[in-house]
Order: structure tokens, then C-alpha cells, then sequence
């Protein structure tokens, strides 16, 4: 009789410790998946220098190639290409982020920063003289989120409204917004690098560089 009772605590408390081991495990599973939504970005663009120069009057010029990305990292239209006054490149772009428990539940829409990239300029050149990056958004919605379906309105007024959730943070509050603002990254950049723009899911705009391979340039850069 006593080993049987003995045996049925034994099982019993092994249970609980199975179930506490359980819980904790799966609490670090949820707490792992809320770190990596806060701290995940997203490639949305790309950018290479096709060819620089300098004038007879020493201004130097940079003609680049841009090319936005969608989700799945193919590019959403043909690439675009210009030319600025310098060798630092400004990417102008309308940012909008979320609050952060939009971002750790992976909302459908809020669930990371969105980017509507507006104008690239060089550093002798005024913002107003940059060169359009996304024309194709008419309704104000980036191309770069936009599905199969016709955008929403919801979806249409985060862009639309967009200013007056960066001067009214009772709207912006509601709206699930935690910051509406103009961001500009700049690079000064070289021919034979490739240059990645991302967007942090909690946060806003990066430029990184790797080499571009050989193979698409012809050379060892």
C-alpha cells in the first residue's frame, strides 16, 4: 500500500515538473517570437552606382539604379535610374511606426514600419529636385504593399492622413501609430557595391553594402 501511494506522488510530482518545464519552455517560445518581430527588418529596396563622372565645371555627377523589393525580395518594377549632383545619395521616404504591441502580435498591417519611398537627390542638390522613386502609388499606398485586392481604406488613409498623424498625437494614438515622420538616409557611394535598404519592423530606414559579385559586373570590383 505504501509503495503504491509512494508511486502515485512519484508520478505526480514528476508530472508537475514536466508541466512547469512545459510552461516555462513555451513562455520563452513566445518571448523569442516577440524579440525576433521587434528586432527583424526587411529589405525594400536596392541600389547600385552605375557610373560616375565629373563635368568640365568639377561638379561630379552619379547615376544610379534603384529598384524597390517586395516581401518575397523580387522587385516590384522595372529598376529606375538617375542621376545626382555628388557622391552622397539622400533615399527620401515617408515612414510610419507602430506601436509596439501591433509589432510583437505580427498585425496583418501594423505589424511592422511602413516605407513610401517619395525622392533620391544628391548632396549639391535640393530636395525638390530629386528624382521621383514611386510615381505608380495614385491613391497614396506604396506599391510595395499593395496585394492581388484593391487597398483598403484603412489602408489608403494611414498614407493619406499621413501629416496629420505626425501633428496630432491623439489621431496617431488610435490610429496604432507611434511615429510619422520624413526620413532621409544618405550614402556616399562608390561604383561595385551593392547597397540594401531595409526597414527595422519597429523602427525605420538602413543602408547596408556588400560587394556586388563579379559575375553581374564583369570584374573584381
Amino acid at each position: 500500500m505504501i509503495r503504491t501511494v509512494l508511486t502515485f506522488v512519484l508520478v505526480g510530482a514528476l508530472g508537475v515538473s514536466g508541466y512547469i518545464a512545459y510552461d516555462r519552455f513555451t513562455e520563452r517560445q513566445q518571448l523569442l517570437r516577440v524579440i525576433d518581430r521587434l528586432t527583424t527588418s526587411s529589405r525594400v529596396a536596392q541600389a547600385v552606382v552605375t557610373k560616375r563622372w565629373t563635368e568640365a565645371d568639377g561638379t561630379v555627377k552619379t547615376a544610379v539604379r534603384f529598384v524597390e523589393l517586395g516581401g518575397d525580395g523580387e522587385p516590384l518594377a522595372a529598376p529606375t535610374e538617375f542621376v545626382v549632383d555628388g557622391e552622397t545619395v539622400y533615399f527620401d521616404a515617408y515612414v510610419l511606426k507602430f506601436e509596439h504591441g501591433l509589432v510583437t502580435e505580427g498585425d496583418a498591417m501594423k505589424g511592422r514600419s511602413l516605407v513610401l519611398f517619395r525622392r533620391a537627390f544628391g548632396e549639391h542638390q535640393e530636395p525638390a529636385e530629386g528624382h521621383p522613386l514611386d510615381e505608380a502609388a495614385e491613391d497614396g499606398v506604396p506599391a510595395a504593399y499593395r496585394g492581388d485586392d484593391p487597398p483598403g481604406e484603412a489602408e489608403k488613409a494611414l498614407w493619406a492622413d499621413f501629416w496629420r498623424y505626425a501633428n496630432d498625437p491623439k489621431a496617431a494614438e488610435k490610429a496604432g501609430i507611434r511615429v510619422a515622420q520624413g526620413e532621409a538616409p544618405s550614402m556616399k557611394m562608390a561604383p561595385g557595391r551593392l547597397y540594401d535598404l531595409s526597414v527595422d519592423h519597429a523602427g525605420g530606414l538602413n543602408i547596408t553594402v556588400s560587394k556586388v559579385p563579379a559575375v553581374l559586373i564583369g570584374e573584381d570590383s
